[in-house]
């Protein structure tokens, strides 16, 4: 694996890392405006 690729493996991990992150802290707000959308996911 070259430097660039760890990189963006690396970039990817932590960008996975943030939306999982984001997605947990703000679920129960979008859920609680959107309470349809609770079905979707």
């Amino acid at each position: 694996m070259t430097i660039l690729g760890a990189l963006i493996a690396v970039a990817i991990e932590v960008a996975l890392l943030i939306i999982l992150a984001f997605s947990i802290k703000y679920r129960p707000v979008f859920i609680r405006h959107h309470p349809q959308t609770e079905e979707v996911l």
